[in-house]
């Protein structure tokens, strides 16, 4: 990973910046580094981590410049060493706000583009369908939520083999459409930090509504699916039960960094489940 004193020298060589620009470290929960610049009074985000992250990152933010909700690139190293965005005005979301505060940022989803292909996952490790994407996550996290929650993973992977597959075809999505992510500022609310998918909205929305224990009840539930069938065609018993993978999945990510919620999430899991 580059230094920030060799990129902050490469940007005023090309005169983005001037030697008066002033630099200050972002702590927080992505893995790359993060600087706030300021300069002749404008303020920038500068990000630095592995090539192959940056880039991933880059590319969709250039791909959806045209939606507000998103940062938008104001400069990147054609090596994808390092990018600069806009600085986002706003605080991090509470996690106890209401899903439906929520779930009205979803119109985003409506300016997703078409995946090129039906694979789901992340776009440097893809799956033939989204019911094997849910498979191989399910058991790469098995031994951590049977920690946590009395399931049979056999019933998880023989309807997920039998069951058909949903009619939607896989977008481009954010891939970490979670409160961790998300800014808001009176009323619009911006989501940084993309780890980029091939997935459904199906997915993207579940995922989004788990992403913090509170609120989920079988009225929030109800509503994200009523959100959801404006996509595609689907009954609310098929719904739930991809909404349990879902919440299964959170459980693990919880068990990894929010691990002080884990009984709002078995509570929620067991009495919706």
């Amino acid at each position: 990973m580059v230094h920030i004193r060799s990129v902050i020298y490469a940007l005023q060589d090309k005169g983005i910046v001037s030697t008066k620009v002033s630099i200050g470290q972002i702590s927080g929960g992505t893995s790359s580094k993060v600087y706030l610049l300021e300069d002749k009074g404008n303020k920038m985000i500068l990000k630095i981590n592995d090539p192959e992250v940056i880039e991933q990152e880059v590319l969709f933010l250039n791909e959806y410049q045209s939606i507000s909700n998103f940062p938008k690139v104001v400069y990147f190293d054609e090596r994808f060493q390092f990018f600069m965005m806009e600085y986002v005005v706003g605080k991090m979301i509470d996690r106890h706000e209401s899903k439906e505060i929520v779930l009205n940022q979803s119109y985003i989803f409506k300016d997703y583009h078409l995946a090129k292909d039906n694979r789901v996952g992340y776009v440097d490790t893809l799956y033939t369908n989204f019911h094997e994407f849910l498979k191989v996550n399910v058991l790469i996290d098995i031994d951590t939520i049977v920690n946590y929650a009395q399931i049979d993973e056999v019933f998880y992977m023989d309807k997920l083999d039998t069951m058909p597959l949903p009619n939607e075809h896989p977008k481009y999505v954010h891939g970490d459409f979670g409160y961790h992510n998300m800014l808001v500022n009176e009323n619009k609310i911006s989501v940084i930090d993309p780890t980029p998918m091939q997935n459904l909205i199906l997915y993207e929305l579940l995922f989004m509504y788990f992403s913090t224990p509170y609120d989920i009840n079988v009225i929030s539930l109800k509503s994200i699916y009523q959100l959801y069938i404006e996509y595609e065609e689907m009954t609310f018993d098929t719904f739930l039960f991809y909404a349990e993978v879902v919440c299964l999945l959170r459980i693990a990510t919880c068990a990894r960094h929010h691990i002080e919620e884990m009984p709002l999430y078995i509570e929620v899991f067991e009495n919706i489940f």
